[in-house]
């Protein structure tokens, strides 16, 4: 039996019984840290221009109480909207490259925490290297995830390092994520740490045109009249030009 302790935020760590007196026991202090896992889903858009990215990250705190969170940034981010638990604030801090967000939570806390991010990236269309954004926490015991990466119609992708990254079907794509599985053009990962060197090799997709055409001839007295009806179907690559002849001896006379 040991006295009860009016101490509600401490509990029973050991017990000893000694027969003789001085007595002495040493003991061994340390702050327990705090353990931080952090699940992501991650969704990047590639357009000819710029490379939008859309992520949503679910940290869980243990052990100890944790008051801020920081996250390694894709250099460059520019940074469009960032959802916080209320009370919390966040503000960005740069050291030459590097862009790390700060998150300052209301107070020190133990459980889950979400944050959203959404900003662009410039992509440079003449390098064919293009190494997907991804967001890390720092000091993160585990971070495990899923990353989709869409692109333009205008473009083609193929992988060119997974960097330790799965690749999955579209279909085992989960939470915000999911409804990007009906995307025509869709890579689909998943990993057990940031894949931050996974690259695609992109390439300007091929431009391809079909025209069907369908031509009326009337006989007039004297004279011939066509009225010809063109209808392109363009896949692939877009077009902003449509380009077609007439024989030479129709004339110059067209509408």
């Amino acid at each position: 039996k040991v006295p009860a302790s009016t101490e509600t935020l401490c509990e029973l760590l050991s017990a000893y019984r000694y027969t003789a007196r001085p007595w002495t026991l040493d003991v061994v202090i340390d702050r327990t840290q705090p353990r931080l896992v952090v699940s992501g889903r991650t969704a990047v858009a590639i357009t000819s221009e710029r490379v939008t990215m859309h992520a949503a990250l679910e940290a869980e705190i243990g052990d100890s109480p944790l008051g801020s969170l920081r996250l390694r940034l894709p250099s460059g981010l520019r940074i469009a909207r960032v959802t916080l638990p209320p009370g919390a604030d966040w503000f960005v801090s740069r050291r030459g490259d590097e862009m790390i967000l700060i998150v300052e939570l209301e107070q020190p806390m133990i459980g889950k925490v979400l944050i959203e991010l959404m900003g662009t990236l410039p992509r440079d269309a003449d390098d064919p290297s293009f190494r997907v954004p991804v967001v890390s926490a720092a000091g993160a015991s585990a971070q495990i995830g899923q990353l989709a990466v869409v692109w333009d119609n205008d473009i083609d992708a193929h992988e060119q390092d997974s960097a330790g990254a799965r690749s999955i079907a579209p279909t085992e794509l989960t939470g915000a994520l999911k409804p990007l599985a009906a995307a025509p053009r869709l890579f689909a990962f998943q990993y057990t740490k940031p894949p931050e060197g996974l690259s695609l090799r992109l390439s300007a997709a091929d431009s391809q045109l079909a025209a069907t055409v369908v031509t009326t001839v009337s006989v007039r007295e004297g004279s011939l009249a066509y009225l010809t009806e063109i209808d392109f179907d363009i896949r692939g690559r877009s077009r902003s030009q449509l380009q077609f002849t007439t024989p030479d001896w129709l004339g110059a006379d067209i509408d």
